[in-house]
């Protein structure tokens, strides 16, 4: 009996550390795939402005459309990996669905317009327990993949009372159904339906990551389908405290960001990278909004041109700087230099939550690569207001 505990607690070991090992592997080369695809969105973003003729605007329009759904499959494969190595943070706190629903509806319903179909949310004052993240991307998944298998007619999210202390949010399409046979089986990963759209089918990632966050909160997530009459995906959560949400309302809203690129115009920023066409990329949007950018390369070029008391306004930060360095040393090293702090937004195609909370409570700004230019320009003019407004 001896030997065989022996033997299982070997072959458990063995099997922990396979898979720990495959977690490593998925993020790194995710990682080093994220880095030309940046770069790739990036370029397409300043070549954009360039072009004259709404056919060729068309044409990049078409690129970026296409490197975007390349960004979501990595992405999507890094967050089954992390799920299943229990590296995925949960934030469990009240939430007021209705904004959350208003939000959604708000952002799909432009898509669905185009594609002939009309999205309701309906209002709502419920109050739930979850991560409102976590709980977004749930709901995102079900809405784009009603969208993407529906051809005619309404989609509609809903809420229905479960019992005393249950929600259950509903996401209904008029599609084609899904036989008996495969409702479980679309749950799983690289399993989807063949009456998708032929320019938009997925990569049958999006239910497998549902599947697992229902699993990592704690909801429960179902489907009810009748061929030919259409689809109701659902996740069912705890019911909240609508005074614990009240309270959070009452604090000061953060304040609203102007349209242009005012904040932008006479500053200067850093851009601390070492992917040569990611760095030349972040260099020439910043110069096209008008901040200065006078470096823009590696951390031995960092190190070397930082002079005292010529820091420049904003540092755009990599965290993996080659082998040898690591972004928030090489920011110390440069403030010792600089005898400044200067304000700081990490860029990084890292996902961990713990870098993510370590930048916040460092009131560093942060964003994940690959990097949208809308969200880069906004985050730069944020970070440069607030550091305005400082004493």
């Amino acid at each position: 009996v001896a030997d065989r505990t022996r033997d299982l607690d070997a072959a458990r070991r063995e099997a922990e550390q396979a898979n720990r090992s495959k977690t490593r592997f998925v993020a790194a080369a995710v990682h080093d795939l994220l880095q030309p695809l940046n770069a790739a969105r990036m370029f397409t973003s300043l070549l954009r402005s360039h072009l004259p003729g709404d056919a060729e605007r068309h044409a990049v329009d078409s690129i970026d459309g296409a490197l975007a759904a390349q960004d979501a499959i990595l992405n999507s494969l890094l967050d089954i990996s992390r799920m299943e190595s229990g590296q995925f943070d949960v934030h469990i706190h009240d939430v007021a669905l209705g904004p959350l629903l208003q939000v959604l509806g708000h952002n799909f319903g432009v898509l669905a317009e185009s594609q002939g179909l009309k999205l309701r949310c309906l209002p709502t004052r419920a109050v739930v327990r979850t991560d409102e993240n976590l709980l977004r991307r749930i709901l995102q998944n079900f809405v784009s993949n009603a969208i993407r298998y529906s051809r005619r007619g309404r989609i509609v999210v809903g809420c229905r009372r479960v019992g005393n202390d249950h929600l259950r949010i509903e996401v209904h399409d008029q599609g084609p159904g899904i036989p008996e046979a495969l409702q479980r089986e679309i749950f799983e990963e690289f399993r989807r339906l063949d009456e998708g759209r032929a320019d938009d089918r997925g990569a049958g990632l999006g239910l497998a990551i549902v599947e697992r966050l229902g699993r990592l909160l704690g909801h429960e997530i179902g489907l009810r389908s009748q061929l030919g009459r259409g689809s109701v995906f659902w996740v069912c959560v705890p019911l909240g405290n609508p005074a614990a949400v009240q309270q959070a309302a009452a604090a000061p809203a953060t304040t609203q960001l102007p349209a242009d690129d005012a904040p932008l115009q006479g500053s200067s920023a850093w851009v601390i990278e070492d992917d040569g066409p990611t760095c030349a990329a972040t260099q020439a949007l910043l110069q096209r909004w008008g901040c200065a950018v006078p470096l823009a390369g590696g951390a031995p070029e960092a190190l070397a041109a930082a002079q005292p008391g010529q820091a420049p306004q904003l540092v755009l930060l990599d965290v993996h700087l080659g082998s040898h360095h690591h972004g928030p040393d090489v920011y110390t090293e440069l403030c010792q230099c600089w005898g400044q702090a200067p304000a700081v937004i990490l860029v990084t195609a890292e996902r961990d939550a713990t870098l993510r909370r370590q930048a916040a409570e460092r009131g560093w700004g942060f964003l994940a690569k690959p990097v949208r230019a809308p969200a880069l320009r906004a985050l730069v003019s944020q970070t440069l207001l607030r550091q305005g407004a400082s004493p």
